[in-house]
């Protein structure tokens, strides 16, 4: 009989936790927003190539410079120059 009611009041606080989740209580909303900040400033670099060229770096060895910031400019628009056109 025990442990029938054991389960029945764990199920029951499991029930008032996954509620009290529903409403907003408990969750970490700063924690939340940090991640989502994260994710769009990921984007954001992505679209601006601030990542590719962080990735360059990585791959030549090379500290952030002039130099190699023109480096992979050409890297990048040779690259682009190679890709067949469509239409």
């Amino acid at each position: 009989m025990k442990a029938s009611v054991d389960r029945a009041i764990g199920k029951t606080e499991e029930l008032l936790t996954t509620e009290a989740r529903r409403h907003g209580e408990g969750t970490d909303w700063v924690g939340r927003l940090k991640s989502a900040w994260g994710i769009v400033h990921a984007v954001i670099d992505e679209i601006f190539d601030e990542s590719a060229y962080d990735r360059f770096l990585q791959r030549t060895q090379v500290p952030h410079s002039v130099e190699a910031y023109r480096a992979f400019q050409r890297e990048r628009e040779s690259a682009v120059s190679r890709k067949p056109r469509c239409c």
